[in-house]
């Protein structure tokens, strides 16, 4: 057998698209998320510190939710 095998593509590029949204948006949420929900531990003043405050890891939070939102609906629409 000569050249390439066929290849089945599994995802289309709007579902490979969808679900690095999804992973960099969850990923995102959880290192924002955990320090706001355990705030007393030394590691989580150290993320709050690293993303630039208490304010602006809830507000990174909150656009990562929005965006988390969109992208379910998005995923239920198509």
């Amino acid at each position: 057998m000569t050249g390439s095998p066929d290849r089945l593509r599994r995802f289309s590029r709007r579902h490979i698209v969808n679900h690095l949204i999804m992973l960099v948006t969850f990923t995102g949420l959880v290192l924002t998320g955990m320090p706001q929900k355990f705030p007393d531990q030394a590691w989580a003043k150290g993320v709050v510190l690293i993303i630039g405050g208490v304010q602006r890891t809830r507000a990174v939070h909150h656009f990562l939710g929005t965006i988390m939102v969109f992208q379910l609906v998005w995923a239920v629409l198509e």
